[in-house]
């Protein structure tokens, strides 16, 4: 939307935030230490890690790691 308090029935309008990005992908490690695609968590219960994976259109991938558990980059 164009404004904060834009109206519902306005069309929304596609913002660039970054040059040359070609993709984003995030990644969840469930308590089980196993990585999924989307986190579909208990109440209360949030992922041990979430990787996220930057594509750029150069063919690079910058990859961080994050931990839950105390906040961390990894």
């Amino acid at each position: 939307w164009s404004s904060v308090d834009a109206s519902p029935r306005e069309e929304p309008t596609v913002v660039p935030i970054l040059a040359s990005v070609s993709g984003l992908e995030f990644r969840f490690l469930d308590l089980n230490g196993e990585w999924r695609r989307n986190w579909n968590g208990q109440p209360n219960a949030v992922p041990l890690a979430i990787e996220v994976t930057l594509k750029l259109a150069s063919g690079e991938s910058i990859v961080r790691l994050v931990d839950m558990t105390t906040g961390a980059n990894l």
